[in-house]
C-alpha cells in the first residue's frame, strides 16, 4: 500500500469524496485506469473492486479531500475535458501545490470542510 498510514474506504464513502470535490465520473474513471461503469457497479454495490482498485480509489478519494482542504478543488468549470484532466493530475498525482499526503492523518482529511460555492 503507497500510504500505510491511511486506511481504506469504504467504495461507497470514497466515490461520495471524489464526487464532492467535483471531479466527474468519466475523469476519476480515466484517473483510476477504470470503465465508467466499473464505478456505476462499485457505487451501487453490483460489484466490489479488487483490492488493488480499492487502494487506488481510496487514496485518489484522500488526495480530492486534500485538494479540497486546501483549496485547490473544486476545479473551474469553464475548463475543457483535457484542461480538467491536467490540472486534476497536477493537483492530485504529482502532490503539486499541496502538502504531502504522508503528512495528514486520515481524521484530517475526513474532517475537511464543505467546498465554498464559487462565485460566477
Amino acid at each position: 500500500m503507497l500510504y500505510p498510514h491511511l486506511p481504506n474506504l469504504p467504495v461507497r464513502d470514497a466515490l461520495s469524496y471524489i464526487e464532492q470535490a467535483k471531479i466527474n465520473d468519466v475523469d476519476a474513471a480515466t484517473l483510476l485506469g477504470v470503465t465508467r461503469q466499473s464505478l456505476h457497479n462499485w457505487r451501487r454495490g453490483v460489484t466490489a473492486p479488487s483490492s488493488s482498485s480499492q487502494a487506488r480509489v481510496s487514496v485518489l478519494a484522500y488526495k480530492a479531500l486534500r485538494g479540497l482542504r486546501d483549496g485547490l478543488l473544486p476545479l473551474n468549470t469553464t475548463l475543457n475535458r483535457g484542461e480538467r484532466l491536467v490540472s486534476y493530475v497536477r493537483i492530485l498525482i504529482e502532490d503539486r501545490n499541496s502538502k504531502p499526503l504522508t503528512d495528514y492523518s486520515a481524521d484530517e482529511l475526513l474532517c475537511t470542510p464543505s467546498p465554498e460555492p464559487q462565485a460566477q
